[in-house]
């Protein structure tokens, strides 16, 4: 995506599991035609039959769709939901024969589903389901160290998810099951800062972080306490080190991601699939650049 600074998006996704079979899904979309690039992340639901099916298969279609948008082509969301709905039902009759008779159709093929699309000018967010999409300023690295996690990162997925039993249930999902309302995504816009600090934007499925993973709540002595998300810490040490790095590139993101996912296996953080994929704004890159200049001057 050429820019005034001459210097272009960067994204990359990665992923990692300790089951036999990982139901994860992503992938990234770099439309030049539409002036566009995505990350795409859905992660098959876990109880359900054949859930890495679904989320391949909304995955591939959420990519092709963004990835076929024209010139001046706007980006609607929800129909890249629909269409997505729609490609995994067709997948499901497709292969009606290969499923099993006992299988329960209202526990099969389901999955979450998140996107996160930049423009020249936006960041459009949607999703369905749970995870993470964490907006970043590209001055994250500028906060002093005894500031644990910056106040420039904030989440904005709101978990479509309710406590039942003691567990967490989501009430929007795909599946061939769902009918519309269930499938509509929740939809953000974001203004991209295109003059200062840039933007950096990361989609997470709940293996790495999800507000309704995170525990909060008071002990006996009616003292509150707020579960860590260490995963998240270690994300910002590992972009922090991508910028220490010599050169920028998706192809070093992609490593520097998926080295950060071994780390989480090896602190045994990954109890489930672990999804992300990480977008860093051209704008975001001009100012790394910056403070890269002010400290070799120094």
């Amino acid at each position: 995506m050429p820019t005034k600074n001459s210097m272009a998006t960067i994204l990359a996704v990665a992923s990692i599991s300790n089951k036999d079979k990982n139901q994860d899904s992503c992938a990234v979309v770099q439309n030049e035609e539409a002036s566009l690039t995505a990350m795409i992340v859905a992660d098959g639901i876990g109880s359900h039959f054949a859930a890495d099916q679904g989320s391949h298969v909304v995955t591939e279609s959420a990519a092709s769709t963004l990835a076929e948008l024209g010139k001046g082509s706007p980006v609607d969301l929800e129909d890249v939901f629909r269409k997505a709905h729609t490609h995994l039902k067709k997948h499901v009759d497709d292969h009606a024969e290969e499923i099993p008779a006992d299988v329960d159709w209202a526990n099969a093929f389901g999955t979450t589903l998140l996107c996160a699309v930049e423009t020249r000018r936006h960041l459009l967010l949607g999703y369905v389901g749970n995870g993470a999409l964490v907006h970043i300023r590209g001055n994250f690295n500028s906060f002093p160290a005894s500031q644990l996690l910056p106040w420039s990162a904030i989440n904005y997925l709101n978990p479509h998810s309710f406590s039942r039993n003691g567990k967490n249930v989501l009430y929007k999902l795909l599946s061939p099951r769902s009918q519309a309302p269930a499938v509509s995504p929740t939809v953000l816009s974001l203004q991209k800062d295109n003059e200062l600090f840039g933007d950096i934007v990361v989609v997470c499925s709940d293996g790495i972080c999800s507000y309704d993973q995170t525990p909060i709540g008071r002990d006996g002595d009616g003292r509150i306490w707020i579960g860590s998300d260490e995963t998240l810490e270690l994300l910002f040490d590992v972009l922090k080190g991508f910028f220490s790095r010599e050169q920028w590139t998706s192809d070093a993101l992609r490593e520097a991601l998926s080295a950060y996912l071994v780390t989480l296996r090896e602190k045994n953080l990954v109890t489930d699939d672990c999804t992300l994929g990480v977008l860093i704004t051209d704008q975001a890159l001009a100012y790394q650049e910056v403070l890269r200049a002010s400290a070799q001057a120094a």
